[in-house]
C-alpha cells in the first residue's frame, strides 16, 4: 500500500518514513486520513450495526509505541499547507521555545479541527443516532502500564469528572484488560478489573471493557468473567441510573496539569473516599460562581495559580459562607488570610505540627495522633492579624543519624510528682544544632520549662555549653550525649551514648534511656562508668 501511495505517510525532519514493525505511519494531511479513512468508515457503518465511533490516537503523533521521538510531520503535503497559512518553514522538532512553535502548534489544531468536522458530518449523514465520542459520549481509560504506579482510584476518578456533578455527560471509561502495550494479550488481576466496573457505576459511569480482538477470539477470559457480575447488575437495574444528580457536598477541583499523575489530589481522593465522604471532582477551567454554590466545601489541592477571575470566584464563595480548603500557598487568594509567603522548604520532612489540647476538638481525628506530618514541600507564611491560626511547627532537619529523630516521651518519675517532656536529636555539626533549636522559630521556642534537650550530635565542647546556656535562659534542661560506633556498632546493636549533664537531670530521663539501652534478648538495660564534674555513661543497645 505505501508503495503504491508514498504521498499518504509521515516524514521526519529527513525525509524518513515511520515503519514500526511494518506499520507505516501516516499523516493526517495525506490522502489517506482525508479521504480514505471516511470511505472506509462509511462502508463500515452503513454494512454493520454499530452503536457509535471512537477514534483513537488519532492526530499528530510523534513518538513511536517504544518511545522514540520522531519530531513533526514534514511531508509534502503538511509543508505547502503550513507554508502557505504563515509563510514559514515547519519547526526541525517541538521546542516552545522556538517563536514559530505556537503558530506550527495553531497549524496542527486547526487540521484536527477540520478533519473533525468532516468526520462528524460524514457519520450524521449515516445516522444521527450514531453515539461520537466527544460530542454524544466521553470517553477515558483506566489501564495499567509497565513502570506507571498503579492509581486505584483510576475509575471512581475518570468517571466522576467526565459525569460532571448535574451527570449531564455520557461516561464510558473503559476499563482495559492488558497489562500494557508490551502484553497485549494477558490480563490484569480479576479482582482490579472488576473494582473498575463497579468504581464506573458507583460514580455515574458506564459497564465498559476494552479488550483486545473480540469476544469470540480473545483467548483471555479474566477480564470476562470478572466484569460479568457488575454487567448483569446494571442491566438489571438500568432505571436506577436513570436521571441521577449528585448529592455530594464537598468538591475537589482538578488542576491543569501536564503529568500523568497529581499525587497532591490523588492523596484527596483516598483521603475522602477512604473517609466515606461523598464528593464530585470538576476541572478548574470548568467552574463558574453560580455553580460552586453546590458545594458547602471547596478542596484546592496544591494549586499553583489561578487568575484574578478565579480569585474573586472563591474569595466571594466563602464571603457567601462557603468553606475553601487548600493545601500549598495561594496568598492572592484573601480568605485563606496570607500576609507574604517566607519561605518554602523541600528538606525538613522530620517536621511535624504539634496539636494542642485546645485544638483536638478541631483536628478530631488526629487528636490521639497528637502530631501532624506536614509532607515534603514546606511553606512558611505570614498571616494578617485577624487571621485565626493553629498548630505549631517543630522543625527538625535531616540527618544521617536517625533522621533528626523527634523523640516525644511522656516522662512519669517513679519517685516524685510531675512529669516532663524529652526531646531527642542528631544533626551533622554545631551551625545545625544550633539553627534547629536556637535558629528562628527554632525548637527552644516551642518547649515548656522543665523539657529536656538531648543532644545525641558529636559537636565540640564549646558549643555544647553555649546552647545549653541559651536552654537555661528558657528554663530548659540538657544532656550531651554524643555517639559513638560508627555504622559497625550500629549494625552490631553496640553504639555507645557518651551522656554528660546534671545528675538529677539523667536520672529523670531513665525511661528514655531505657529505650535507647534496653536489649530485648536480654531484657536487661546497662548504664556504666562516671567521671566527676560530668556524668559520662555508657548504653549499650
Amino acid at each position: 500500500m505505501f508503495a503504491r501511495h508514498p504521498d499518504w505517510a509521515y516524514r521526519d525532519k529527513d525525509g524518513n518514513i515511520v515503519n514500526y514493525n511494518g506499520n507505516i505511519q501516516t499523516c493526517p494531511n495525506g490522502g489517506y486520513q482525508q479521504e480514505k479513512s471516511l470511505e472506509i468508515l462509511h462502508e463500515v457503518l452503513t454494512t454493520h450495526p454499530f452503536d457509535g465511533v471512537f477514534c483513537n490516537m488519532s492526530g499528530f503523533l510523534v513518538v513511536d509505541y517504544s518511545g522514540v521521538y520522531h519530531g513533526p510531520c514534514h511531508c509534502e503535503n503538511c509543508k505547502r499547507l503550513f507554508r502557505e497559512q504563515y509563510g514559514l518553514e515547519i519547526p526541525q522538532k517541538d521546542d516552545p521555545r522556538d517563536p514559530n512553535y505556537k503558530k506550527y502548534a495553531a497549524f496542527k489544531a486547526g487540521c484536527i479541527k477540520a478533519y473533525r468536522e468532516r468526520l462528524v458530518q460524514t457519520i450524521r449523514k449515516i445516522s444521527p443516532e450514531l453515539a461520537i465520542n466527544g460530542l454524544d459520549y466521553i470517553r477515558t481509560e483506566s489501564a495499567t502500564e509497565i513502570g506507571v504506579p498503579q492509581w486505584q482510584y483510576s475509575a471512581s476518578c475518570n468517571a466522576r469528572k467526565t459525569a460532571g456533578p448535574l451527570r449531564t455527560r455520557p461516561a464510558d471509561n473503559a476499563s482495559v484488560d492488558f497489562m500494557g502495550f508490551r502484553y497485549r494479550d494477558t490480563s490484569v488481576s480479576g479482582s482490579q478489573l472488576a473494582l473498575r466496573q463497579w468504581q464506573n457505576l458507583a460514580n455515574a459511569g458506564s459497564v465498559s471493557l476494552y479488550i483486545m480482538g473480540h469476544l469470540g477470539n480473545h483467548q483471555d477470559k479474566t477480564a470476562l468473567i470478572a466484569s460479568k457480575p457488575a454487567f448483569e447488575f446494571h442491566k438489571k437495574h438500568e432505571e436506577i441510573y436513570a436521571g441521577l444528580t449528585s448529592a455530594a457536598k464537598v468538591l475537589l477541583v482538578n488542576k491543569p496539569i501536564l503529568a500523568r499523575s497529581d499525587p497532591e489530589n490523588y492523596g484527596w481522593v483516598r483521603a475522602l473516599t477512604e473517609s466515606h465522604i461523598p464528593f464530585d471532582e470538576v476541572k478548574l477551567a470548568e467552574l463558574t460562581p453560580e455553580l460552586l454554590l453546590r458545594w458547602n466545601v471547596i478542596i484546592l489541592g496544591d494549586m499553583k495559580k489561578l487568575t484574578p477571575a478565579q480569585v474573586s470566584m472563591f474569595d466571594s464563595y466563602v464571603e457567601q459562607g462557603g468553606t475553601l480548603l487548600a493545601t500549598g500557598v495561594l496568598p492572592e487568594l484573601k480568605c485563606l488570610g496570607i500576609q507574604e509567603v517566607r519561605n518554602c522548604w523541600k528538606d525538613r520532612m522530620s517536621s511535624v505540627f504539634e496539636l494542642e489540647e485546645s485544638e483536638e476538638s478541631v483536628f478530631p481525628r488526629s487528636a490521639a495522633a497528637h502530631f501532624i506530618a506536614p509532607g515534603a514541600v514546606l511553606a512558611e507564611a505570614a498571616f494578617r492579624e485577624e487571621t485565626e491560626t493553629f498548630l505549631h511547627l517543630i522543625p527538625l532537619v535531616l540527618s544521617p543519624f536517625r533522621r533528626s529523630a523527634y523523640a516525644p516521651v511522656s516522662l512519669q518519675d517513679r519517685g516524685n510528682a510531675g512529669s516532663r517532656s524529652a526531646l531527642g536529636s542528631a544533626q551533622n555539626n554545631c551551625s545545625q544544632v544550633k539553627e534547629v533549636m536556637l535558629g528562628e522559630n527554632g525548637v527552644v521556642s516551642h518547649m515548656k520549662p522543665g523539657a529536656v534537650f538531648i543532644d545525641c550530635s558529636s559537636i565540640n565542647p564549646v558549643a555544647s555549653k553555649e546552647i545549653y546556656a541559651e536552654l537555661q535562659k528558657k528554663g530548659v534542661e540538657m544532656l550531651d550525649a554524643p555517639v559513638s560506633g560508627g555504622e559497625p556498632k550500629a549494625i552490631d546493636g553496640t553504639l555507645s551514648f557518651m551522656v554528660g549533664g546534671k545528675q538529677e537531670v539523667f536520672d529523670a530521663q531513665q525511661i528514655f534511656c531505657h529505650g535507647l539501652a534496653h536489649d530485648p534478648q536480654t531484657d536487661k538495660t546497662d548504664f556504666h562508668s562516671s567521671v566527676p564534674l560530668f556524668r559520662f555513661t555508657k548504653v549499650f543497645l
